[in-house]
């Protein structure tokens, strides 16, 4: 980008068709942010994996990070969330998020985790054997709205 020219009206902005309006906002914006970065042909530009500093990114790395982290059991949430009325991309979402609430920065206010509010909300409407599914229909739908 640097022998190209960074500056505004350099070859590195040069587009192959027009820009739709909404991106050359965009673009706007980028080269705002940009503004004041000063490349250097003579400097090293790279990225750094944070996880591994000696040794950089490796597959390895990558899976230890994504292995370490601790599993909470879903305990009886586990055999609620697959709803067959629901789509199964509801029902993922509804397990990664009962997995570990913070992958999201949100905590639940009535129980301590989401799989106890999952379960506590499900079994809250009691009786008939199709009132708790209709409470785990409301409980999905909330969520995927929520996530979408």
């Amino acid at each position: 980008m640097f022998q190209l020219g960074w500056g505004v009206g350099g070859e590195t902005w040069v587009w192959r068709r027009p820009l739709r309006a909404w991106e050359e906002e965009m673009l706007e914006e980028c080269q705002t942010i940009l503004l004041n970065i000063s490349l250097q042909c003579h400097s090293l530009d790279r990225w750094i994996w944070q996880p591994d500093l000696v040794s950089g990114y490796t597959v390895r790395s990558a899976y230890q990070l994504l292995t370490d982290q601790p599993v909470v059991p879903l305990d009886e949430a586990k055999c609620l969330i697959w709803h067959s009325q629901f789509p199964l991309k509801v029902s993922i979402l509804a397990w990664q998020l009962l997995r570990d609430s913070t992958w999201i920065g949100s905590a639940s206010v009535t129980a301590p985790t989401l799989s106890n509010h999952f379960v506590q909300f499900t079994i809250s409407a009691g009786g008939t054997r199709a009132r708790p599914s209709f409470m785990q229909l409301i409980w999905l739908a909330c969520v995927w709205v929520v996530w979408t």
